[in-house]
């Protein structure tokens, strides 16, 4: 009984820590358009549309993907603050992932994507 017990209590430690890490960046997904990332992935959770006035304004101006969305539309162009920013969220597991869209020639394009570890605090 007791030996079985142990195993349990491994196989539930394991089993709650998927990887080792917290948040990281997944650059091998940028440059994909909505329509890969659905066929890889399924349809997403969570779909939110966003303008760059609205990073701009954001309370964390350093937390990705404010950045990279202010990098790419600076607000000093008044018709940039405009431009609609799609997020696109799929829970796998305890993993999140994100993925950044901006609209290009009628696509919809990655330019940053990222993964969370819920299991894990930073």
């Amino acid at each position: 009984m007791k030996r079985m017990s142990l195993i349990l209590l491994a196989l539930l430690a394991a089993s709650c820590q998927p990887d080792n890490f917290f948040k990281r960046e997944i650059p091998r997904l940028e440059g994909w358009s909505e329509t890969r990332l659905v066929e890889n992935f399924g349809s997403p959770a969570r779909v939110r549309t966003s303008t760059v006035a609205e990073y701009a304004h954001s309370p964390e101006p350093f937390r990705p993907p404010t950045p990279q969305v202010l990098s790419i539309y600076p607000t000093n162009s008044e018709a940039n603050l405009k431009v609609p920013i799609k997020t696109l969220s799929w829970q796998r597991g305890r993993i999140l992932l994100t993925a950044v869209l901006h609209e290009k020639e009628g696509h919809w394009i990655t330019f940053y994507a990222e993964e969370w570890n819920m299991d894990v605090v930073d």
